[in-house]
């Protein structure tokens, strides 16, 4: 198939499996109705309820330096030994718009909570982004001992980056200021953006990251 056809049957269709609702695994989550991810998510939950560890790969629509994500637990050094990766993003499921899929992982027990690992491994179309998810995964499975094989440090120092807000607009006719590359850094008080008189600063000296790539998004969902 032509790759714009490729890219509408693997892409999401109508839920960002990243935005689940809290209360997936409720009745009123239920039915045919349900949009299609939500369905396939109900279906693998019980699947997600079994594990110990898990790796969720993503790949973005910008070009954004690859990162790992820590999920419950904070980084594993042991465990991201050999993935050629610096950057790292810390308590991103604190602040981010609904549940990612790794927050049904586990049975929730307090034994049981699982050891989750996510990447952003690099663009869409780019293979290095699948080489690089490809290292990962062949990597994890050697520092847990699930198949032959050790690994070597491909990191000497990680960059952390401390999730601790997200900005999102109000409604649709908020406008960012100017474009904002990730990881750049801004100032205490600089005004993020703007619609009618009304204003978004920055609250403290931080960093940004995942800004939209325009600068009047049409989905303030996500």
């Amino acid at each position: 198939l032509p790759a714009s056809e490729r890219k509408e049957q693997y892409r999401y269709l109508e839920k960002n499996m990243n935005r689940l609702p809290h209360n997936l695994l409720d009745e009123k989550c239920s039915g045919m109705s349900q949009p299609v991810e939500i369905r396939r998510a109900r279906e693998l939950a019980p699947i997600w309820a079994q594990f110990t560890h898990g790796l969720d790969i993503h790949s973005t629509k910008g070009d954004i330096a690859p990162m790992i994500i820590t999920g419950l637990g904070g980084l594993r050094p042991d465990l991201v030994r050999g993935f050629p990766i610096t950057k790292v993003l810390t308590e991103i499921h604190t602040v981010q718009i609904g549940s990612p899929v790794y927050g049904f992982f586990g049975s929730k027990s307090a034994a049981d909570v699982p050891i989750v690992l996510e990447i952003e491994a690099g663009t869409h179309q780019d293979t290095k982004s699948f080489e690089r998810a490809s290292v990962c995964a062949e990597a994890l499975l050697k520092n847990l001992g699930m198949i032959a094989g050790s690994t070597d440090a491909a990191v000497s120092q990680y960059e952390i980056y401390e999730m601790f807000d997200t900005i999102v607009f109000p409604n649709t006719t908020y406008e960012l200021t100017r474009y904002f590359q990730d990881f750049e850094e801004v100032r205490e008080g600089e005004t993020i953006a703007r619609s009618r008189g009304n204003v978004i600063v920055a609250a403290t000296k931080c960093h940004t990251v995942f800004a939209s790539q325009k600068l009047r998004p049409t989905d303030v969902a996500e």
